[in-house]
């Protein structure tokens, strides 16, 4: 029993891990045990810097953990490994204005265009810092970013020099203050396309970023968090085949009305997203009704219920183009209309995906 339930461990977690697209996303795997706190660049697998800033690497293998990390004490969110950045940093006698690091890692395939995902990221303020920020940013690209200075990551330069960006923002009201836990950056995203990396920190100057003061030491003037456990995974939504047909299992009418029930909307707007992340695809509503009632008024009845639920969609921001809807009243049954159960069967809405040609 014992090995049963660890083989169903294992499995269980295979699956969760293989939702995910970052690769090595807690930091776990590294050429060499880091013995300074600054070895992340070139030492952890499948992860840069994206300038010239000396992002950190900490990891219980050392032995010595904590007593080498400037920054604080702080246990990793997950496993053994976690990163740490500067994200705001201001001294007049620096020969950098703006000191910036980042994390820059890859994915294991590239991004669907107009796949929605969601991103979830760990952070946590280190203990030193006097200084938080309410503002830090996840930048998603077809190539990796290298930057030859160690200032802030300007994304305006970047666009100007056509680099294609996803830019995720977690811009918020308050600031980013815990340092007793981790906490969670979660955001839904739409992709571009094909982008393969994804970069962490602060894409502001020092002008532009807002910061709070929160230590008991003034100098220096510094924000540096914590990472751990950065997770990219593809959102589901339905994976609905084009071609098939489905029929709707919770869009319900009162007895003999057209108005759609508010049980219904959940269903619906699911389909939405759906048709909203694949453009290529058109779509057909199907009314049907049970054999109570005259054929006439079961034809009217079914059509004006496939283009309720069509107006729903278009009023969501469905192109009408890409919408049609016929009633069929009681002529396509999927059961005899032999008792009330069966008769519930039939009345129903059915919808099919088309593709453009």
């Amino acid at each position: 029993m014992k090995l049963k339930i660890t083989l169903l461990f294992v499995l269980v977690l295979g699956i969760i891990n293989a939702q995910n697209l970052v690769i090595n996303p807690s930091f776990e795997e590294y050429k060499k045990c880091p013995k300074n706190y600054s070895e992340f660049n070139n030492n952890v697998l499948s992860w840069t810097t994206a300038n010239k800033g000396t992002s950190d690497y900490y990891n219980n293998c050392n032995t010595t953990f904590g007593s080498f990390n400037p920054r604080g004490f702080q246990n990793p969110q997950n496993g053994d490994g976690f990163a740490g950045i500067v994200t705001y940093y201001e001294d007049r006698y620096s020969a950098v204005r703006h000191y910036r690091e980042y994390v820059q890692g890859e994915l294991k395939t590239p991004l669907l265009k107009n796949k929605r995902y969601s991103l979830k990221i760990r952070i946590s303020l280190a203990d030193e810092s006097n200084f938080a920020i309410n503002q830090l940013s996840a930048v998603f690209l077809e190539h990796p970013i290298n930057i030859k200075t160690k200032s802030f990551i300007d994304l305006k330069n970047l666009k100007k020099d056509s680099v294609i960006y996803s830019e995720v923002s977690f811009k918020k009201d308050t600031y980013f203050t815990t340092k007793k836990n981790w906490v969670t950056l979660e955001k839904n995203f739409i992709a571009k396309g094909n982008e393969k990396y994804i970069c962490f920190g602060n894409f502001n100057s020092n002008e532009a970023t807002e910061k709070i003061k929160i230590g008991k030491y003034f100098l220096p003037i510094e924000s540096y968090y914590f990472i751990d456990n950065i997770k990219v995974s593809p959102l589901d939504t339905q994976g609905f085949l084009a071609n098939n047909l489905y029929a709707f299992s919770n869009v319900l009418f009162d007895f003999d009305k057209v108005v759609l029930l508010s049980s219904s909307l959940k269903e619906l707007d699911k389909l939405y997203i759906h048709l909203k992340e694949n453009k290529h695809l058109n779509i057909e509503i199907y009314g049907h009704t049970d054999n109570v009632g005259t054929l006439n008024r079961n034809e009217e009845l079914s059509l004006q219920r496939a283009q309720s639920v069509s107006n729903y969609l278009i009023n969501k921001g469905l192109k009408k183009e890409r919408i049609q809807w016929f009633g069929f009243g009681s002529s396509k049954p999927l059961v005899e209309n032999s008792s009330e159960d069966n008769r519930a069967k039939n009345r129903r809405v059915e919808f099919k995906l088309i593709e453009k040609k």
